[in-house]
């Protein structure tokens, strides 16, 4: 910014000045494009992973600093890395629940990549104030939480 304000007091035409301005804005606006290229590419390529990885494997894997892509989580979705990927779990999770009749809901969680039935069943519980077994019973929870497309 004092690199700016030092060059228009070099320059005593308005005409310069205003191209300086605008050159200025110019990098503000493609760096900001660049950064949100790079967060939608990171985004895809981690919602496509997103049960198969932990965050932090992801970082690893794609040599990326987990507080960078935690920074650009916060900016560009609003919610953590983590909690994005814990929502998108659920999400698969409850789409397969209201798809398909699963004997056992340890089945469920396995094939969600849930470390153990309890898990699932905490994470459940968290997102939908029920069991998935009262969840299931219970037609009226079906209309509150809504199917997830």
């Amino acid at each position: 910014m004092s690199e700016i304000c030092t060059k228009l007091k070099e320059i005593n035409d308005n005409g310069k000045r205003l191209e300086i301005i605008e050159n200025e804005l110019l990098d503000l606006f493609y760096s900001h494009k660049n950064n949100t290229d790079n967060f939608n590419l990171i985004f895809k390529t981690l919602n496509n992973n997103c049960n198969s990885l932990q965050i932090s494997e992801f970082c690893k894997q794609n040599n990326i600093n987990i507080r960078n892509l935690e920074r650009m989580f916060n900016k560009h979705i609003g919610l953590t890395a983590n909690t994005f990927s814990t929502l998108n779990r659920f999400h698969l999770s409850m789409n397969q629940l209201l798809q398909n009749n699963y004997d056992k809901f340890s089945d469920l969680a396995f094939d969600n990549d849930y470390f153990d039935q309890m898990h699932f069943i905490r994470d459940f519980k968290r997102f939908t104030g029920t069991t998935p077994r009262s969840f299931v019973h219970q037609k009226s929870s079906i209309m509150q939480v809504g199917k997830f497309a």
